[in-house]
């Protein structure tokens, strides 16, 4: 299953590794907890969302409340139309894993709802295709707001997301 692999690659990180995020709506609960845990552990975590009001408003204030200052949260440009990639690399000392797909990190994309397409790839940090996406990745964290007014660390924006997620009662 697609979350079970991500979930694995960002629980197999730890002290001095690097994880980037890029989705325009991130809610899933065990890529979460992963990623809290990887915190937790020593490894740094950039998360790149779309400026939509749920879950990721909510998300982020969890994620920088628990995350040990760890995690760091940019949100994409309001002015880029269109659909955002949806990215996870993990960089584990001289290796990269990464995962470029369709499929949002929800409950119901990642829950076989949605029948999206997603590569995985394995390769040396040093390698061309590595070094394209790393660099790729770096270029949209530039060009993202550190907004930190979009975050939402009220208890009832969480509890608000934690219900529609948990009941799927969602548009996310």
């Amino acid at each position: 299953e697609f979350r079970r692999v991500l979930f694995r690659s960002i629980a197999a990180a730890g002290s001095g590794d690097q994880i980037c995020i890029a989705v325009e709506k991130l809610s899933d609960r065990r890529i979460i907890a992963a990623a809290l845990r990887a915190a937790a552990r020593g490894a740094r975590l950039q998360v790149l969302l779309a400026r939509n009001q749920m879950p990721n408003q909510a998300v982020s204030g969890e994620l920088l409340r628990e995350g040990g200052g760890r995690i760091e949260v940019r949100w994409y440009p309001s002015g880029q139309g269109g659909s955002h990639p949806k990215l996870l690399v993990v960089r584990h000392r001289t290796d990269l894993w990464m995962n470029f797909g369709s499929a949002n990190f929800t409950r119901r994309n990642l829950g076989d709802l949605n029948l999206a397409a997603s590569v995985e790839l394995r390769m040396p940090a040093r390698a061309a295709p590595a070094r394209a996406v790393t660099d790729y990745f770096a270029e949209a964290w530039l060009r993202a707001s550190a907004d930190a007014d979009f975050v939402d660390q009220s208890s009832a924006a969480y509890w608000r997301y934690r219900f529609a997620e948990a009941t799927g009662l969602s548009r996310f």
